[in-house]
C-alpha cells in the first residue's frame, strides 16, 4: 500500500537551525552551499510558528501568538532534503565535531505542530534513547 504525503510538503529543499551557536552556523552555511540548500536561522521568538511555516511549506502564515518560555536547545530541521543529502549533511558536522543533538525532518505527521511541541518531543526521544544506550552519545 502507498503512503500518501501531504501535497502541501516542500519539495523544496530547506536546512532550519533553531537556536545554533555561532561556530555551527557557519558549518552549516558552507555546508548548505555546498548540497546546494537553503538554510535559515531561528531562535526563541519564532518557537509558536508551525514547523510547516518555518519550512517555508505554501499555505501556512506566521502566528500572532508567543511562548512565555521557548526552549533554548539546539535543533536542526530538514525539510525536501534527499536521504543522501541528509547524510552528507550529518557527516559535515560529524567531521567538523559541530554536534546538535536534536534533529529531525519535516513530515506529514510533524507539519502542522507548533516548533515549541516539536522541540519538547525530540528532547524526550533523545532523552530516552540515551537511557536506552547507557549514557553514550547518539
Amino acid at each position: 500500500m502507498k503512503s500518501r504525503i501531504n501535497p502541501r510538503i516542500s519539495i523544496h529543499p530547506k536546512i532550519i537551525g533553531y537556536c545554533i551557536e555561532e561556530r555551527k552556523k557557519s558549518i552549516l552555511m558552507t555546508a548548505a552551499l555546498e548540497l546546494d540548500t537553503d538554510i535559515t536561522f531561528i531562535n526563541g521568538s519564532s518557537a509558536n510558528e508551525k514547523v510547516a511555516y518555518v519550512a517555508a511549506i505554501n499555505g501556512y502564515s506566521k502566528s500572532e501568538e508567543t511562548v512565555e518560555n521557548p526552549p533554548e536547545c539546539e535543533v536542526l530541521i530538514m525539510s525536501g532534503l534527499k536521504s543522501s543529502v541528509i547524510d552528507r549533511l550529518l557527516r559535515i558536522l560529524r567531521n567538523e565535531n559541530a554536534s546538535i543533538d536534536l534533529k529531525c525532518t519535516v513530515t506529514p505527521f510533524n507539519q502542522d505542530w507548533e516548533l515549541y511541541r516539536l522541540i519538547e518531543e525530540l528532547k524526550r526521544e533523545h532523552e530516552s534513547m540515551h537511557k536506552i544506550n547507557g549514557g553514550k552519545n547518539l
